[in-house]
Protein backbone atom coordinates (compact mmCIF):
# COMPACT_ATOMS: atom_id res chain seq x y z
CA UNK A 1 0.00 0.00 0.00
CA UNK A 2 2.80 2.29 0.50
CA UNK A 3 3.95 2.18 -2.73
CA UNK A 4 0.63 2.57 -3.72
CA UNK A 5 0.89 5.95 -1.80
CA UNK A 6 3.76 6.79 -3.23
CA UNK A 7 2.90 6.64 -6.81
CA UNK A 8 -0.14 8.64 -6.69
CA UNK A 9 2.06 11.32 -4.38
CA UNK A 10 4.54 11.36 -7.47
CA UNK A 11 2.26 12.27 -9.84
CA UNK A 12 0.17 14.79 -8.02
CA UNK A 13 3.86 16.40 -6.83
CA UNK A 14 5.26 16.39 -10.36
CA UNK A 15 1.98 17.42 -11.35
CA UNK A 16 1.79 20.15 -9.04
CA UNK A 17 5.29 21.61 -8.94
CA UNK A 18 5.75 23.29 -12.51
CA UNK A 19 2.14 25.14 -11.88
CA UNK A 20 3.06 26.44 -8.70
CA UNK A 21 6.14 27.96 -10.08
CA UNK A 22 4.59 29.50 -13.09
CA UNK A 23 1.96 30.85 -10.76
CA UNK A 24 4.54 32.58 -8.09
CA UNK A 25 5.99 33.44 -11.13
CA UNK A 26 3.39 35.49 -12.94
CA UNK A 27 1.11 36.41 -10.02
CA UNK A 28 0.72 40.11 -10.49
CA UNK A 29 0.63 40.30 -14.51
CA UNK A 30 -2.87 41.40 -14.59
CA UNK A 31 -2.11 45.56 -14.62
CA UNK A 32 -2.48 46.80 -17.43
CA UNK A 33 -5.01 44.66 -18.79
CA UNK A 34 -8.28 45.46 -17.14
CA UNK A 35 -9.18 48.04 -19.80
CA UNK A 36 -11.40 46.45 -22.59
CA UNK A 37 -14.46 46.82 -24.84
CA UNK A 38 -17.76 46.88 -23.20
CA UNK A 39 -20.08 44.17 -24.20
CA UNK A 40 -24.14 43.67 -22.53
CA UNK A 41 -25.41 41.39 -21.16
CA UNK A 42 -29.03 40.02 -21.58
CA UNK A 43 -31.30 39.96 -18.24
CA UNK A 44 -31.15 36.32 -18.65
CA UNK A 45 -27.41 35.79 -19.08
CA UNK A 46 -27.28 38.07 -15.95
CA UNK A 47 -29.26 36.08 -14.15
CA UNK A 48 -27.48 32.59 -15.13
CA UNK A 49 -24.29 34.41 -14.06
CA UNK A 50 -25.75 35.59 -10.86
CA UNK A 51 -27.26 31.82 -9.94
CA UNK A 52 -24.36 29.91 -11.13
CA UNK A 53 -22.18 31.80 -9.00
CA UNK A 54 -24.21 32.56 -5.76
CA UNK A 55 -26.08 29.36 -6.01
CA UNK A 56 -24.70 26.55 -8.05
CA UNK A 57 -21.12 26.76 -7.03
CA UNK A 58 -21.90 27.01 -3.19
CA UNK A 59 -24.13 24.00 -3.10
CA UNK A 60 -21.71 22.04 -5.35
CA UNK A 61 -18.99 22.99 -3.30
CA UNK A 62 -20.36 22.10 0.05
CA UNK A 63 -21.82 18.70 -2.02
CA UNK A 64 -18.10 17.79 -2.01
CA UNK A 65 -17.49 18.44 1.48
CA UNK A 66 -19.82 16.75 2.69
CA UNK A 67 -19.47 13.70 0.26
CA UNK A 68 -15.59 13.51 1.31
CA UNK A 69 -16.51 13.44 5.17
CA UNK A 70 -19.30 11.05 4.25
CA UNK A 71 -15.98 8.50 2.84
CA UNK A 72 -13.70 9.77 5.58
CA UNK A 73 -13.44 5.94 6.53
CA UNK A 74 -13.46 4.69 3.48
CA UNK A 75 -10.62 2.02 2.97
CA UNK A 76 -11.15 0.79 -0.69
CA UNK A 77 -8.95 1.65 -3.21
CA UNK A 78 -11.69 2.96 -5.11
CA UNK A 79 -13.59 5.14 -2.39
CA UNK A 80 -10.53 7.09 -1.00
CA UNK A 81 -9.45 7.61 -4.33
CA UNK A 82 -12.99 9.23 -4.63
CA UNK A 83 -12.71 11.03 -1.60
CA UNK A 84 -9.38 12.42 -2.52
CA UNK A 85 -10.63 13.55 -5.77
CA UNK A 86 -13.88 15.07 -3.49
CA UNK A 87 -11.29 16.86 -1.53
CA UNK A 88 -9.15 18.16 -4.52
CA UNK A 89 -11.96 19.97 -6.26
CA UNK A 90 -13.35 21.49 -2.92
CA UNK A 91 -9.81 23.05 -2.63
CA UNK A 92 -9.42 24.09 -6.21
CA UNK A 93 -13.11 25.97 -6.23
CA UNK A 94 -12.35 27.55 -2.71
CA UNK A 95 -9.33 29.35 -5.10
CA UNK A 96 -11.87 29.88 -7.33
CA UNK A 97 -14.02 31.96 -5.08
CA UNK A 98 -10.97 33.52 -3.07
CA UNK A 99 -9.39 35.09 -6.13
CA UNK A 100 -13.16 36.31 -6.95
CA UNK A 101 -14.15 37.75 -3.55
CA UNK A 102 -10.50 39.05 -2.66
CA UNK A 103 -8.68 39.45 -5.57
CA UNK A 104 -11.62 40.41 -8.17
CA UNK A 105 -10.35 38.00 -10.57
CA UNK A 106 -6.72 39.13 -10.59
CA UNK A 107 -4.56 36.50 -8.87
CA UNK A 108 -2.86 34.37 -11.81
CA UNK A 109 -1.55 32.22 -8.59
CA UNK A 110 -5.17 31.80 -7.53
CA UNK A 111 -6.56 30.70 -10.76
CA UNK A 112 -3.51 28.33 -11.32
CA UNK A 113 -4.42 26.48 -7.93
CA UNK A 114 -7.90 26.67 -8.61
CA UNK A 115 -7.30 24.56 -12.42
CA UNK A 116 -4.70 22.18 -10.80
CA UNK A 117 -7.58 21.45 -8.31
CA UNK A 118 -10.12 20.47 -10.85
CA UNK A 119 -6.87 18.52 -12.89
CA UNK A 120 -6.17 16.43 -9.73
CA UNK A 121 -10.04 16.06 -8.64
CA UNK A 122 -10.89 14.45 -12.64
CA UNK A 123 -7.51 12.04 -12.65
CA UNK A 124 -8.38 10.88 -9.20
CA UNK A 125 -12.22 10.69 -10.37
CA UNK A 126 -10.80 8.69 -13.15
CA UNK A 127 -9.15 6.75 -11.19
CA UNK A 128 -11.60 5.73 -8.64
CA UNK A 129 -14.24 4.97 -11.34
CA UNK A 130 -11.43 2.63 -13.19
CA UNK A 131 -10.58 1.14 -9.93
CA UNK A 132 -14.53 0.75 -9.28
CA UNK A 133 -14.92 -1.54 -12.26
CA UNK A 134 -12.32 -3.69 -11.84
CA UNK A 135 -13.01 -4.61 -8.32
CA UNK A 136 -16.57 -4.77 -7.97
CA UNK A 137 -17.15 -5.52 -11.47
CA UNK A 138 -14.76 -6.83 -14.04
CA UNK A 139 -12.28 -8.65 -10.73
CA UNK A 140 -9.68 -8.25 -13.06
CA UNK A 141 -7.06 -7.54 -10.27
CA UNK A 142 -8.34 -10.19 -8.04
CA UNK A 143 -6.60 -13.16 -8.66
CA UNK A 144 -8.76 -15.63 -6.64
CA UNK A 145 -11.67 -14.50 -8.97
CA UNK A 146 -12.51 -15.10 -12.59
CA UNK A 147 -12.58 -12.00 -15.00
CA UNK A 148 -15.69 -10.92 -16.33
CA UNK A 149 -13.76 -10.83 -20.26
CA UNK A 150 -12.74 -14.78 -19.62
CA UNK A 151 -15.39 -15.76 -21.19
CA UNK A 152 -14.49 -13.54 -24.95
CA UNK A 153 -10.49 -13.91 -24.20
CA UNK A 154 -10.65 -17.54 -24.81
CA UNK A 155 -7.81 -17.96 -22.41
CA UNK A 156 -6.36 -15.80 -19.32
CA UNK A 157 -3.41 -15.20 -16.90
CA UNK A 158 -5.02 -16.32 -14.23
CA UNK A 159 -3.99 -20.74 -14.02
CA UNK A 160 -4.05 -21.27 -17.76
CA UNK A 161 -1.37 -18.45 -18.87
CA UNK A 162 -0.91 -16.83 -21.79
CA UNK A 163 -1.59 -13.40 -23.23
CA UNK A 164 -3.84 -10.72 -21.19
CA UNK A 165 -6.04 -9.38 -23.82
CA UNK A 166 -7.00 -6.16 -21.30
CA UNK A 167 -3.48 -5.37 -21.00
CA UNK A 168 -3.18 -5.31 -24.38
CA UNK A 169 -6.65 -3.22 -24.57
CA UNK A 170 -4.99 -1.06 -21.49
CA UNK A 171 -1.79 -0.16 -24.50
CA UNK A 172 -3.87 0.90 -27.01
CA UNK A 173 -6.37 2.94 -24.64
CA UNK A 174 -3.37 4.62 -23.60
CA UNK A 175 -2.23 5.65 -27.17
CA UNK A 176 -5.54 6.37 -28.27
CA UNK A 177 -6.02 8.79 -25.41
CA UNK A 178 -2.58 10.04 -25.77
CA UNK A 179 -3.67 11.06 -29.40
CA UNK A 180 -6.83 12.43 -28.05
CA UNK A 181 -4.48 14.76 -25.38
CA UNK A 182 -3.23 16.46 -29.26
CA UNK A 183 -6.16 18.40 -30.18
CA UNK A 184 -5.87 20.70 -27.71
CA UNK A 185 -2.55 21.18 -28.23
CA UNK A 186 -2.78 22.06 -31.95
CA UNK A 187 -5.67 24.80 -30.95
CA UNK A 188 -4.66 28.62 -31.40
CA UNK A 189 -4.55 31.06 -28.51
CA UNK A 190 -7.03 33.70 -28.60
CA UNK A 191 -6.87 36.31 -25.60
CA UNK A 192 -10.02 37.79 -24.91
CA UNK A 193 -10.57 41.44 -22.26
CA UNK A 194 -13.81 42.97 -22.24
CA UNK A 195 -16.17 44.46 -19.75
CA UNK A 196 -19.75 43.71 -18.75
CA UNK A 197 -22.29 45.05 -16.46
CA UNK A 198 -24.20 42.88 -14.08
CA UNK A 199 -27.21 44.07 -12.82
CA UNK A 200 -25.24 47.06 -12.29
CA UNK A 201 -21.77 46.05 -11.43
CA UNK A 202 -18.69 46.45 -13.41
CA UNK A 203 -17.19 43.03 -14.25
CA UNK A 204 -14.34 42.07 -16.06
CA UNK A 205 -14.07 39.00 -18.49
CA UNK A 206 -10.90 37.73 -19.19
CA UNK A 207 -9.29 34.66 -21.42
CA UNK A 208 -5.43 35.55 -20.80
CA UNK A 209 -2.85 33.42 -22.61
CA UNK A 210 -1.07 32.68 -19.44
CA UNK A 211 -4.21 30.46 -18.20
CA UNK A 212 -4.46 29.18 -21.51
CA UNK A 213 -1.35 27.97 -21.88
CA UNK A 214 -1.77 25.98 -18.87
CA UNK A 215 -4.87 24.55 -20.29
CA UNK A 216 -4.37 23.73 -23.78
CA UNK A 217 -0.61 23.66 -23.73
CA UNK A 218 1.00 22.70 -20.42
CA UNK A 219 -1.84 20.10 -18.93
CA UNK A 220 -2.10 18.00 -23.00
CA UNK A 221 1.81 18.21 -22.90
CA UNK A 222 1.93 16.46 -19.46
CA UNK A 223 -0.97 13.99 -20.56
CA UNK A 224 1.18 12.52 -23.35
CA UNK A 225 4.14 12.21 -21.24
CA UNK A 226 1.46 10.27 -18.97
CA UNK A 227 0.06 7.81 -21.59
CA UNK A 228 3.13 7.65 -23.63
CA UNK A 229 5.02 6.46 -19.33
CA UNK A 230 2.32 4.26 -18.67
CA UNK A 231 2.51 2.82 -22.23
CA UNK A 232 6.11 1.91 -21.66
CA UNK A 233 5.58 0.64 -17.94
CA UNK A 234 3.15 -2.08 -19.47
CA UNK A 235 5.33 -3.27 -22.25
CA UNK A 236 8.36 -3.25 -20.23
CA UNK A 237 7.09 -5.01 -17.30
CA UNK A 238 7.27 -8.46 -16.21
CA UNK A 239 4.03 -8.97 -14.42
CA UNK A 240 1.04 -10.59 -16.02
CA UNK A 241 -1.68 -7.68 -15.69
CA UNK A 242 -1.38 -4.41 -15.88
CA UNK A 243 1.25 -2.56 -13.60
CA UNK A 244 -0.81 -0.11 -10.66
CA UNK A 245 2.07 2.22 -11.17
CA UNK A 246 0.93 2.57 -15.28
CA UNK A 247 -2.71 2.38 -13.53
CA UNK A 248 -1.98 5.93 -12.04
CA UNK A 249 -0.18 7.39 -14.67
CA UNK A 250 -2.75 6.80 -17.27
CA UNK A 251 -5.46 8.28 -14.46
CA UNK A 252 -3.70 11.65 -14.09
CA UNK A 253 -3.27 11.95 -18.01
CA UNK A 254 -7.05 11.35 -18.21
CA UNK A 255 -7.59 14.44 -15.93
CA UNK A 256 -5.14 16.82 -17.39
CA UNK A 257 -6.93 16.02 -20.93
CA UNK A 258 -10.42 15.75 -19.37
CA UNK A 259 -9.45 19.37 -17.99
CA UNK A 260 -7.92 20.55 -20.82
CA UNK A 261 -10.44 19.86 -23.56
CA UNK A 262 -13.44 21.16 -21.20
CA UNK A 263 -11.64 24.46 -21.13
CA UNK A 264 -11.18 24.35 -24.35
CA UNK A 265 -14.57 23.68 -25.52
CA UNK A 266 -16.25 26.42 -23.05
CA UNK A 267 -13.44 28.72 -24.24
CA UNK A 268 -14.17 28.27 -28.04
CA UNK A 269 -18.19 28.01 -27.93
CA UNK A 270 -18.75 30.81 -25.59
CA UNK A 271 -15.39 32.99 -27.17
CA UNK A 272 -18.12 35.80 -27.99
CA UNK A 273 -20.13 35.27 -24.18
CA UNK A 274 -17.51 34.14 -21.97
CA UNK A 275 -20.17 34.58 -19.06
CA UNK A 276 -22.25 31.62 -20.42
CA UNK A 277 -18.68 29.77 -20.59
CA UNK A 278 -18.17 30.33 -16.49
CA UNK A 279 -21.97 29.58 -16.17
CA UNK A 280 -22.00 26.22 -17.91
CA UNK A 281 -18.65 25.17 -15.99
CA UNK A 282 -20.39 26.07 -12.79
CA UNK A 283 -23.48 23.70 -13.89
CA UNK A 284 -21.70 21.01 -15.12
CA UNK A 285 -19.61 21.03 -12.20
CA UNK A 286 -22.63 20.69 -10.01
CA UNK A 287 -24.03 18.25 -12.10
CA UNK A 288 -20.75 15.98 -11.52
CA UNK A 289 -21.52 16.30 -7.67
CA UNK A 290 -25.04 15.31 -8.21
CA UNK A 291 -24.21 12.47 -10.42
CA UNK A 292 -21.57 11.35 -7.65
CA UNK A 293 -23.94 11.82 -4.97
CA UNK A 294 -26.40 9.66 -6.95
CA UNK A 295 -24.06 7.09 -7.79
CA UNK A 296 -23.57 6.77 -3.74
CA UNK A 297 -26.95 7.01 -2.94
CA UNK A 298 -28.08 4.26 -5.31
CA UNK A 299 -25.26 1.41 -4.31
CA UNK A 300 -24.85 2.53 -0.99
CA UNK A 301 -25.33 -0.94 0.95
CA UNK A 302 -22.81 -2.36 -1.10
CA UNK A 303 -20.38 0.81 -0.77
CA UNK A 304 -21.08 0.81 2.71
CA UNK A 305 -19.51 -2.46 3.40
CA UNK A 306 -16.85 -1.84 1.44
CA UNK A 307 -16.25 1.55 2.84
CA UNK A 308 -15.89 -0.53 6.47
CA UNK A 309 -13.65 -2.70 4.86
Amino acid sequence: MNKKRAAIALVVIAGSAPVVWYGLLADGEMGGRIAGTFRALSLFDQTMVVFTAFVAKPLYMLMSLGLAWQLRQARAADLAALRWGLISFFIGEAFCAINYLVFQDRSILSEYLHNYGMVAAFGFIAFALLEGLDRRVLQYSDPQKRCAFAGICGECVKGQGGRCRLRQLFQLASLAMGMAALIPLSSALREVSYNASIFGTLYHYTRLGVHQWFEVRYCPALAVGLFVAGFVIVQRSAEPQIPYLARVLVCAGMGATGFSLFRLFFGAAFESNLAWAASWEELTELLLMVVVAYVLWLFRQKLEVAARG
